[in-house]
């Protein structure tokens, strides 16, 4: 059976169906489910728009390009079947990098939990979700002999600790206390806060009484779905 209609012209971006007929700035007329579907994802307002915000009642199937940052946009399909609360699914857009510390920094004596350098690595994401995140650095003892152990670069992303599963690692023995090795890692994140939330790589090592440097830092994220 056919479904009445009734859509602003304005909004009207193809001629769909040949039942429809204008009156006084208005579109009337029917059309099957199918077809109101159709109409429904192909008007102009809400569909495919540059948005700051997410909308507030989208519908399935809407796309929309989220401006992330200035120059950054993030293109998104809802998908109102999704059993997750971040139905807002990423189709495409660029990631969003941390610029890069390459400069050495000491953590001197840091202790066993994870903490940042003086220099914070860490990108503020603009919507709560599940992302993406590739996270590289280097890692060696300034000073000191820990013998054999073991240093670890992390990710926080929520307000629970940094953790080793998250982590990439280098390791040393007794015999060569003080390598230089570098590591990267990329690994998916779920349940990012919203408004404004840094996630930040973090550091700690098991080596007793040894200051850790580290240098050529880098980060980038981007999202899989938010909401």
């Amino acid at each position: 059976m056919a479904n009445p209609i009734v859509i602003p012209n304005k909004s009207v971006v193809a001629d769909l169906t040949p039942a429809f007929e204008f009156l006084e700035g208005w579109l009337f007329g029917t059309a099957t489910e199918d077809e109101t579907q159709d109409l429904r994802l192909q008007t102009l307002e809400g569909a495919n728009a540059l948005v700051s915000a997410l909308p507030g009642t989208p519908f399935d199937g809407q796309e929309i390009y989220y401006v992330a940052t200035p120059g950054v946009n993030w293109h998104f399909r809802y998908n109102a079947g999704s059993a997750s609360a971040y139905k807002w699914e990423y189709l495409g857009g660029p990631s969003l990098f941390y610029p890069g510390v390459m400069g050495q920094e000491t953590i001197v004596s840091p202790a066993t939990a994870y903490s940042t350098a003086a220099t914070v690595v860490g990108i503020t994401v603009p919507l709560g979700g599940d992302y993406e995140v590739t996270n590289g650095a280097t890692m060696f003892y300034s000073s000191g002999g820990p013998g054999a152990a073991t240093n670890y670069c992390s990710v926080k992303y929520s307000a629970a600790a940094a953790v080793d599963a998250d982590a990439f690692y280098t390791s040393c023995s007794a015999l060569n206390q003080y390598p230089i090795y570098g590591g990267a890692r990329t690994l998916r994140v779920n349940g990012v806060p919203g408004g404004g939330f840094q996630i930040q790589q973090q550091y700690r090592t098991n080596g007793v009484g040894v200051n850790l440097t580290v240098q050529s830092r880098t980060m980038s994220v981007k999202p899989i779905r938010v909401g």
